[in-house]
């Protein structure tokens, strides 16, 4: 039986899960830091999935809390900074997006 697709909500809360649960145990998995590095390192461009990215974000988010949550403040930190580059990163490939429709609309700013 194949699985069902997951809906936009149901996979950022999957991403957000698989980012909090590689937090168990006293060592953050190589899952997660392969995954925020992809997000990381990687050059962002509009070929990007805007919405993986925004997922991964809020993972890093959700990852920062359960991190405080455990008394591990300075990494914590780590992960809601990475979170917001990520945001910004895909911010920037938003706006991106709407010059590159103005420029295509003829629309000019004064």
């Amino acid at each position: 039986m194949t699985q069902p697709i997951p809906t936009l909500p149901e996979r950022m809360d999957q991403i957000e899960a698989t980012l909090v649960a590689g937090l168990a145990g006293e060592d953050i998995s190589e899952p997660i830091f392969a995954i925020v590095c992809e997000m990381l390192c990687e050059p962002l461009s509009i070929h990007a999935d805007i919405f993986e990215h925004v997922a991964v974000a809020r993972g890093c988010h959700a990852a920062a809390q359960e991190l405080h949550r455990q008394g591990k403040h300075t990494i914590a930190e780590g992960f809601s900074a990475m979170g917001q580059d990520i945001l910004a990163k895909t911010i920037a490939v938003i706006a991106e997006f709407a010059a590159l429709d103005r420029y295509i609309s003829g629309e000019t700013i004064h």
